[in-house]
């Protein structure tokens, strides 16, 4: 439960930068939320967690967080693999249902249909929904197709500070330890992450609910709020 998420965020993580330094450390910004706040309504049901399988759950966890968190190497090799995936010449697309679950299907040269989930549009719809302050579903459906975790608090940072109880209160106990497992402090969203290539059009700043976005001043007015707001969560952090 919380004294998991404890353990995990105080593991090596002891070092907080201030606010007009570095990027702090959002596990120990998050933590800070973790233990003033605790989740109220952890999810008793474990068909509703994310992370369940037959095998040992350590060896799971071990092998999904590795996946989400790709070396150096690995990424440059990669490309855009981050968000480009390979298709079969001379297929084409056929339908792309509505709702949140991202298929796409395509038709094969030998007109077999075979669905996937295209990784920009799966990043589109989780920023829609942080954007919404969803943050549930939008950790639901991240980690659903194994996204870095990090693009969660990357998306608004450093406003999503200034919600952390929010965002705290809407993750079941145990999906919330698994994304402060999973949190580092690069941004996968910066120059040189693993979704840089993606955040000109499925993570742009000024996108809100509805599709539409903030005029300047508003823009502006808002990321002021936040600020203030991120400074005082740091000064709690210590």
């Amino acid at each position: 439960g919380n004294s998991q998420a404890t353990a995990l965020a105080n593991n090596g993580n002891t070092h907080h930068a201030s606010a007009a330094g570095s990027r702090p450390n959002p596990i120990s910004a998050l933590h800070s939320n973790l233990n003033s706040n605790p989740n109220p309504n952890p999810n008793p049901n474990p068909k509703g967690q994310i992370f369940t399988s037959r095998m040992g759950e350590g060896n799971l966890q071990i092998a999904m967080h590795a996946a989400m968190r790709p070396s150096e190497s690995a990424l440059q090799t990669r490309g855009l693999e981050g968000v480009v995936r390979a298709a079969e010449q001379g297929s084409r697309i056929v339908a792309a249902p509505l709702g949140d679950s991202c298929l796409v299907i395509l038709q094969m040269p030998r007109g077999n249909l075979e669905g996937v989930y295209p990784r920009a549009l799966v990043l589109a719809a989780v920023a829609h929904l942080l954007s919404r302050q969803e943050y549930g579903r939008a950790t639901r459906l991240a980690a659903t197709h194994r996204l870095n975790l990090n693009v969660l608090v990357d998306f608004d940072w450093p406003g999503v500070l200034g919600r952390g109880r929010d965002f705290v209160d809407s993750i079941p106990t145990k999906e919330l330890c698994d994304i402060l497992f999973s949190l580092r402090r690069e941004s996968v969203l910066a120059p040189g992450g693993v979704y840089a290539s993606a955040a000109s059009f499925a993570m742009a700043k000024g996108v809100v609910a509805g599709g539409g976005r903030r005029s300047e001043g508003e823009t502006k007015e808002r990321e002021t709020k936040e600020r203030e707001e991120a400074q005082k969560v740091l000064e709690e952090c210590g």
